[in-house]
This record gives structure tokens, sequence and C-alpha cells, in this order.
């Protein structure tokens, strides 16, 4: 999705593009780092961290952040 840099916590005036990505409250508290990795936008900050998408993860890294994120996000058998 695209938002104001100002909703993530960064400067600039031109919309970015973002995406809310799952995964383990350790993972979360271990990722945000306010540079590369912010507090979930929008979503429950202790499970969803965002990510810009402008190239400053490497495609691999993100790649492997999404199937995390999927893995993590759908449903449990037995539910």
């Amino acid at each position: 999705m695209k938002v104001h840099p100002s909703k993530i916590g960064i400067g600039g005036s031109q919309p970015i593009r973002i995406m809310d990505l799952h995964g383990t409250a350790e993972q979360v508290a271990a990722l945000v780092d306010g540079e590369r990795y912010f507090p979930g936008w929008h979503m429950n900050r202790k499970y969803w961290y965002t990510i810009c998408l402008d190239g400053s993860i490497p495609m691999r890294e993100l790649q492997q952040r999404i199937d995390e994120s999927f893995a993590l996000a759908k449903p449990k058998k037995g539910r």
C-alpha cells in the first residue's frame, strides 16, 4: 500500500510503498530498528512489522519474510 512517510515515523513528503508482515513477538522485537523495519502500521505491533518497498531490503530476504509471514498467518489445522 502507499502511505505518507510520517505514518511510519520517517521523513519525506512523497507517498511510499509499504508492506505489513506477520512475525513472532520475538522476531518482531529483534527486527524493528526504525530504519529498515518499523512497528506494524495500523496492526498489532507485537506481532506485525512494516517494511518499505524501496529496495532497502534485499529481494531474497524480502521473499523469506513474506514466506514466514504467510506461514504464521494461515489458519492452524483443527480450528
